[in-house]
């Protein structure tokens, strides 16, 4: 049998749980604790802060749907076909050309003497045309995918467009002394020319005798294509499935200046353009998108909403997931900006479509660019570009999915038949007839309609708020120490006294008399690394023993 020091038998329980063994066995399980603390509190942080985010997603049954932001895009042609050549080719020469368009300017310009007559009265074709024309320079050279700044500085000295940059500062000048902004003149030149082919623009509803004023908003206009969205004075949801917006365009095939005439597209997206369609990109190009809409033909577009998407504006989030959320329009506003930006800072001038979003100040700084006097640059000192741009304004966090299906057209339907008839006279002189009853191949008509008020709804939110968060951290160190936020301080300070370097102080100093002051600790030397209200500690013991001896 094992004996203590003083000879005394010492017994199995003295063995197993004597005062050592009890000081590794606490301080085992204290170490453990603490690793399992600092495992789960690692966890929680980077959970908080890398995966705080969950996607909730809720089936919506509507009784009605808001009316979607429908853009129709034409080809530059078609918009055109206003314009009867026929008495400008039986000119003699290009000299009687020129004075005979010349004077047709003139006489239009000294009609349209206000701005009130520039603005309400039908404009010659002659005048529309040339007008339209500007306007589809300007726009092509200053909002272009790539390289807007090399195409502006090579538009301002090439000789082969001298008469184009004379007809912008003679039609800017006109624009100023009528109190008339360029996007006034967009919208004036847009109707004027859409008014010569569009039949029929109107808004259905269940509601027979609500009458929705119908009117086409210009939002592209330039050498490539032109477009236009539907505007309203009554948004109304869309409350029946079935037909709820409907036109009809008439085209005049003998003023067309091309035979390759491309077919008009629909976008039910909103987004003003092709152009814009492509450069914000973002894989959404595609979406809500239905091509060949063709003159002879009446096109049933079927809408549905997929889904409705909600993210959280995260900029922690990597470049192809971040998102920015924005007001409506204010995505294409943000590359907007970011293009007047681009090219004042190599061309010192303002672009004049992008006026409107410079201030007084800034036109004083950055006059508007006349393509008179641009900065010559070289193409390796230009700073900023589109690409810059794209990567500056992130895609919108609230995202629509849509899904658009084009019908069968009756057009097309007829010409199916007709293939099959081919070996029944008869039947083929039916069909002549029911073709010729068809629509005419000048025409274009196009329904839209919804399928379904039924949609996906995926909203992405934070798991937990910083409230939440704090409390899961106090869970944690709960869990396995039992400490609390007051008491993780006092170990932090209690681990920093441990581990400091020692101060000797002066042995006569240290056993003064202790001296108080308003400033200091009410407990005496005791720390917040001590417990001021449980046992006193061996330093306090020490110290009274000390008092009581010197009494």
């Amino acid at each position: 049998m094992p004996y203590n020091k003083d000879g005394e038998p010492i017994s199995w329980k003295q063995v197993i749980f004597g005062k050592k063994k009890k000081t590794y066995i606490f301080w085992s399980i204290i170490v453990v604790m603490m690793a399992l603390t600092i495992k789960d509190l690692f966890l929680a942080i980077k959970e908080h802060f890398e995966y705080n985010k969950s996607i909730d997603m809720v089936v919506r049954f509507n009784n009605s749907m808001s009316m979607p932001n429908i853009t129709i895009c034409m080809p530059q042609a078609q918009i055109q076909a206003f314009m009867d050549w026929g008495p400008l080719r039986n000119q003699s020469s290009n000299e009687a050309r020129r004075a005979y368009w010349d004077g047709k300017i003139e006489e239009a310009m000294k009609k349209i003497s206000t701005k009130e007559a520039f603005l309400e009265e039908k404009w010659p074709p002659e005048f529309l045309f040339d007008v339209f024309d500007t306007l589809q320079t300007l726009y092509m050279k200053e909002i272009t995918t790539v390289n807007t700044v090399g195409q502006m500085l090579m538009f301002s000295v090439r000789n082969a467009d001298e008469n184009k940059r004379k007809k912008i500062q003679k039609y800017t000048k006109l624009f100023d002394d009528l109190g008339v902004t360029i996007e006034d003149a967009r919208q004036k030149a847009g109707v004027e020319a859409l008014g010569y082919q569009m039949r029929r623009l109107q808004r259905l509803t269940k509601n027979d005798e609500l009458k929705i004023l119908t009117w086409p908003k210009i939002t592209w206009l330039s050498q490539e294509e032109f477009c236009w969205q539907p505007a309203f004075h009554d948004n109304s949801p869309v409350d029946f499935q079935g037909t709820f917006f409907t036109f009809t365009s008439v085209l005049n095939m003998q003023n067309l200046l091309t035979n390759d005439l491309d077919c008009p597209t629909a976008d039910v997206s909103g987004r003003p353009s092709s152009f814009w369609r492509y450069h914000l990109n973002h894989g959404r190009e595609n979406n809500g998108v239905v091509e060949d809409l063709c003159f002879g033909d009446r096109h049933d577009v079927t809408t549905t909403v997929k889904a409705y998407y909600r993210m959280v504006d995260d900029p922690r989030e990597e470049d192809d997931k971040i998102c920015r959320g924005y007001g409506e329009g204010e995505e294409i506003e943000c590359h907007a900006k970011c293009r007047k930006e681009m090219v004042q800072t190599n061309l010192e001038c303002t672009p004049i479509t992008l006026e409107y979003l410079a201030d007084e100040d800034e036109l004083k700084k950055f006059p508007r660019c006349d393509y008179s006097n641009l900065k010559m640059i070289e193409p390796a000192n230009i700073t900023n570009t589109e690409k810059d741009c794209r990567a500056e304004c992130h895609r919108d966090c609230n995202y629509i999915k849509y899904d658009v299906k084009k019908g069968v057209a009756r057009h097309t339907s007829a010409i199916i038949a007709q293939t099959r008839a081919k070996s029944d006279p008869a039947a083929m002189a039916k069909l002549v007839k029911d073709l010729s009853q068809d629509v005419p191949h000048n025409e274009l008509t196009v329904n839209f309609l919804f399928t379904s008020f039924e949609y996906m709804d995926c909203e992405q939110d934070y798991e937990e708020t910083w409230v939440e968060f704090i409390g899961n951290v106090g869970g944690v160190l709960g869990l396995w120490l039992g400490l609390s936020a007051v008491s993780f301080i006092q170990a932090v300070i209690w681990m920093y006294r441990l581990f400091r370097p020692k101060e000797f102080e002066n042995t006569d100093e240290a056993n003064g008399p202790i001296t108080r002051k308003l400033s200091s600790n009410p407990f005496g030397d005791v720390t917040l690394s001590q417990n001021p209200f449980g046992g006193v500690d061996q330093d306090l013991k020490s110290r009274r023993r000390s008092s009581m001896a010197s009494n």
